[in-house]
């Protein structure tokens, strides 16, 4: 896996009005055969990049991993997918997300329904760009923001989805986004207030954190 900067070949990012993150991945420049560990078998041919984006005085770690279904390392598999032209259409898939409550009796009842605040776009048949929502037009964290705790501590955002692709021997991708956020330790004056709303349980420092 390769960490590059804001203007790297494979994965860049960006920010929208400060609220959006926008990753674009050059399937293409990025595809190759993956091996984490010397000592590990490769499997299959995919494309994994990471990249840290600075964000209101912290950073967002931006993990993006692409797996070809079925998986596999012969020669065929070396081409970069070619993702289908109704992908390409579809531009702002979003799947409902639903809030539930849960009830003395241990009953779920429906409180919201949510827009997912992840879309994926085809930019050119190997260019994929994901927009992730952070903030609403507030510029309050957005409820479709469904993070959870990690081993570290830190706030973490994950989505899977698959993508079909046209004449390679395998037929479809799936596409894992993974966001790690990581608040500074001892933020300025101006960014302690945002991070204490944006994390639940506020900032590490304040041991209130509820992960």
């Amino acid at each position: 896996m390769r960490i590059i900067g804001r203007m790297g070949t494979a994965l860049d990012y960006r920010f929208e009005s400060g609220r959006t993150l926008v990753l674009e991945a050059n399937v293409a420049n990025g595809w190759r055969k993956e091996r984490r560990d010397p000592n590990e078998e490769r499997k299959t041919y995919c494309f994994s990049e990471l990249v840290r984006a600075e964000w209101q005085g912290g950073f967002i770690k931006a993990q993006l991993t692409i797996l070809p279904w079925p998986p596999g390392l012969e020669p065929e598999w070396d081409a970069p997918p070619a993702f289908t032209e109704h992908a390409a259409r579809k531009l702002r898939h979003r799947s409902p997300l639903m809030i539930r409550r849960i009830g003395r009796n241990r009953e779920t009842k429906l409180v919201q329904q949510l827009e997912d605040c992840c879309t994926i776009a085809v930019s050119t048949e190997n260019v994929l760009v994901l927009s992730i929502e952070l903030l609403d037009e507030r510029m309050e964290r957005n409820r479709a923001l469904d993070t959870r705790g990690d081993r570290n501590g830190d706030q973490l955002f994950e989505r899977i989805a698959t993508k079909p692709v046209h004449d390679r021997p395998y037929r479809e991708c799936q596409i894992q986004l993974r966001l790690t956020f990581l608040p500074p330790r001892r933020p300025a004056p101006e960014y302690r207030s945002f991070w204490n709303r944006f994390l639940p349980g506020g900032l590490p420092e304040t041991d209130r954190r509820k992960f």
